[in-house]
C-alpha cells in the first residue's frame, strides 16, 4: 500500500489527556496490508484488535506533525471542555487533488476515503 499524501498538523491548543480527544495511530499500519483508505467505521471496536499497537499523543500548543496520510490515525472523542483547534494541511501531486471533477455526494468521495458530512450546519 502507499499513499500519495502528506499531512501537517499544527496543534493550537494543548492536548494534555485523553479528555481532549488526542491524535491517535496504530503503529506501523502505513506498511499494512489494508485496503487503499480503509476506514474503520465502527470506531473504537474496530481497533480493539490492534490495541498494543495503538499510540495516543499528547501535544503542547504549537507543535507540528508531520505524517504519511496511508497511516491509521484519527482522533479520540473529545470530553473536555477545552478546546482542541489543529490546522491540517495536506500535501499531494496534482493528479492527486483534482476536485474539479468531484461533485458532493458523489459515491466517488466515499471510495476514496473523504469524508462527507451529513449535518444540517454542512449544507
Amino acid at each position: 500500500m502507499y499513499s500519495l499524501r502528506a499531512k501537517v498538523l499544527l496543534y493550537l491548543d494543548a492536548i494534555e489527556d485523553d479528555a481532549d480527544g488526542p491524535l491517535f495511530y496504530i503503529e506501523g499500519s502505513h506498511k499494512a496490508n489494508h485496503p487503499l483508505m480503509q476506514t474503520f467505521a465502527a470506531g473504537a471496536r474496530e481497533i480493539d484488535g490492534y490495541s498494543h499497537l495503538v499510540h495516543r499523543m499528547q501535544f503542547t500548543a504549537g507543535t507540528l506533525v508531520l505524517l504519511n496520510e496511508a497511516l491509521v490515525h484519527g482522533a479520540l472523542e473529545k470530553l473536555s471542555a477545552r478546546r482542541r483547534r489543529v490546522l491540517v494541511f495536506t500535501f499531494a501531486p496534482a493528479f492527486a487533488a483534482d476536485w474539479s471533477e468531484l461533485r458532493r455526494g458523489d459515491a466517488e468521495l466515499h471510495r476514496q476515503g473523504y469524508v462527507v458530512p451529513d449535518t444540517e450546519d454542512s449544507h
